[in-house]
């Protein structure tokens, strides 16, 4: 089991985030061409693009699917939800997604 917790200050307001994995996770940026997975969390060092990934429809429970690789390896072309998106490499390692097997549930 992996323990991890971060914070944010939202309005004046701190936020303790605090997730507990349990069995294995990977990211998105590793996901295998054709594979979907579920959404995890997302931790960007970066508020601004944390804020910009939520918008986009990168959230906890989640569906994605990575549908192409750019030849040098960036950007990515991920499918989240309904939605197509383009997402660079560096940005997709910061999200951190679980396997759902063929019945829709996790591995």
């Amino acid at each position: 089991m992996m323990f991890f917790d971060f914070y944010d200050i939202i309005e004046g307001k701190v936020i303790i985030i605090i997730v507990f994995i349990s069995g294995e996770t990977m990211l998105l940026s590793k996901l295998p061409k054709g594979q979907e997975a579920k959404i995890h969390y997302v931790s960007h060092p970066c508020n601004s693009m944390q804020i910009q990934l939520s918008v986009l429809g990168f959230d906890p429970g989640e569906t994605v699917k990575l549908l192409m690789k750019a030849p040098l390896g960036n950007p990515l072309q991920v499918k989240v939800g309904e939605t197509l998106v383009a997402i660079n490499t560096d940005d997709a390692q910061h999200i951190h997604l679980y396997e759902v097997n063929r019945n829709g549930h996790n591995k």
